[in-house]
Parts: structure tokens; sequence; C-alpha cells
């Protein structure tokens, strides 16, 4: 339970703290190619933060058996 728990949330932090970085960085720039770069680290970031939930949620139902 343990490792997929806190691996989970140290997941869900990372991909959360790229998803909110990136947000912040797309609105201060307004060269297209860094535009997309960003929007690109914001799709990681979700992809990261949902990797996370999963082992989360997992670590806390072997934890329940």
């Amino acid at each position: 339970m343990g490792l997929a728990f806190w691996g989970g949330i140290v997941v869900m932090a990372h991909g959360l703290i790229v998803y909110l970085c990136a947000k912040s960085r797309e609105k201060k720039t307004n060269n297209e190619i860094t535009l997309q770069k960003e929007k690109n680290m914001q799709k990681y970031g979700l992809k990261n933060f949902s990797i996370g939930m999963v082992l989360f949620f997992w670590g806390l139902y072997i934890g329940t058996l």
C-alpha cells in the first residue's frame, strides 16, 4: 500500500506543478512555437496527475484489503 499511495501523491503533485507552471507561462508568451510547447507541457502535467490519481486510489484500495 505504501509505495502506491505515496508514489501516487508524488506523481499527482508533480503533474499539478508542471500544469500550473505551463499555464502561467502560457499567459506571458506571444510566440506561437513557445505557446504550442506550453500547451504540450499542460497535457503532460494532466497526464501525470491522472496517473498519480490512479496510483493513489489503487494504494488506498490495497490498504483496505
